[in-house]
């Protein structure tokens, strides 16, 4: 049955319009209401988004995408439409060659629940990272760039989305121009890189940043001289779109408000890079995320607004869906259609899925349903509602 979504504000493009109607129909945006048969929903007051996309996340409710299982998928794609996603790109921590290959089987074969999230693929977070900006990720299961240890990850490449490496070494360019000829999406993070080599990468189709001022190279003394680091890079390149975990832990308002001075409209990405352990309540024993193929655990700690490593103040990773970042970047004094944007097109064009992020005829039918306090009320996937907050 088709969809009438009636009232609201459409936010969509970086704009907003009045709703005339929106019309869902067989998957996709049909334009305005046309005379027939359909289910009407009222937005009300509230706002009319495309769906939410989330291209860095790990987890949530204990489950993480690594296990490479059924449940562990189910389980955070639908806690993720609870918070108005609609696509996600499921993020794999460093870990082991065997462990990544059965990972990307599964993903390549796994039947999406029907009440959860899309999945758009696959965000290799490494293992072709640096051992010393490897964050809360594994330094021992992390692998030199070279093109006999990338070769296996190339023959997999049509369930990769995206890769993220660092420009930290020779072979870092070949790398990039490898998989961007196969259609991956490559992004730059972790990394302990400086100017020279990171424009050689940018040039090569290095478009991406993980999570801007995490984790991330930055201005410093080299043989005596003062370069640039990733995080001054990415700033500057207009080419590049870059990640903000929008929680106030892995970025403050100052920070935000510098990548938005810097960067084109289009080219920041809010992400949840949230952990397994978002959405779980606090608790007095640090939490163990266990990574096949990776003998120590991560144990961390819930904070307020992320995830600590235990006995420590760093950050190991987010707990803060989406939805609620996007209320952070609204309070925080960011234009609501600015930030529905950086919620929405952007990562969907930072990845290429051209179908996904905005509301014109044509697109996928991926609404979200804001009320007016930006709590979601509706998440509708391919035309069909999977999540409603009841009132």
């Amino acid at each position: 049955m088709a969809i009438l979504i009636k009232g609201g504000t459409i936010l969509s493009g970086g704009e907003r319009r009045e709703n005339p109607g929106l019309l869902l129909k067989d998957g996709k945006i049909a334009g305005p209401a046309q005379a027939e048969p359909a289910r009407i929903l009222d937005a009300g007051g509230g706002y009319i988004l495309p769906g939410l996309v989330d291209i860095h996340t790990h987890g949530a409710l204990g489950r993480d995408f690594t296990e490479g299982t059924q449940t562990a998928f189910d389980t955070i794609t639908r806690f993720a439409v609870r918070h108005g996603v609609t696509s996600q790109v499921a993020t794999l921590f460093t870990m082991p060659m065997a462990q990544i290959l059965r990972c990307i089987q599964f993903a390549r074969d796994y039947r999406r629940h029907p009440q959860g999230a899309q999945i758009l693929g696959l965000h290799l977070e490494g293992p072709f990272i640096s051992p010393e900006r490897c964050g809360a990720q594994a330094s021992d299961a992390v692998l030199p760039i070279a093109p006999e240890n990338y070769a296996p990850l190339l023959a997999q490449a049509d369930a990769i989305r995206i890769i993220t490496l660092s420009p930290h070494c020779a072979q870092a360019e070949q790398m990039v121009r490898a998989f961007c000829q196969r259609g991956v999406k490559v992004t730059g993070g972790h990394d302990d890189g400086y100017e020279p080599m990171i424009a050689k990468c940018f040039d090569a189709g290095m478009h991406h940043t993980v999570h801007l001022f995490c984790a991330m190279s930055s201005a410093r003394f080299r043989q005596g001289e003062k370069v640039a680091g990733l995080t001054e890079m990415a700033l500057l390149d207009d080419r590049v779109s870059v990640e903000l975990i929008a929680d106030r832990a892995h970025t403050t308002p100052a920070l935000i408000a510098l990548a938005c001075k810097c960067k084109p409209a289009d080219k920041v990405c809010l992400v949840s890079d949230m952990l397994s352990v978002g959405g779980l309540p606090p608790q007095e024993e640090p939490y163990s995320i266990r990574i096949p193929g990776v003998e120590k655990a991560l144990e961390v700690e819930i904070g307020p607004r992320s995830a600590k490593l235990a006995g420590s103040n760093h950050n190991a990773g987010g707990i803060t869906a989406l939805d609620r970042m996007l209320r952070n970047m609204v309070e925080d004094g960011v234009p609501l259609e600015a930030a529905a944007r950086m919620a929405t097109e952007n990562p969907a064009l930072a990845i290429g899925a051209r179908q996904k992020g905005r509301i014109e005829p044509g697109m996928d039918a991926d609404i979200c349903i804001l009320d007016q306090e930006l709590q979601v009320r509706y998440t509708i996937i391919a035309g069909e509602v999977v999540y409603h907050k009841e009132v």
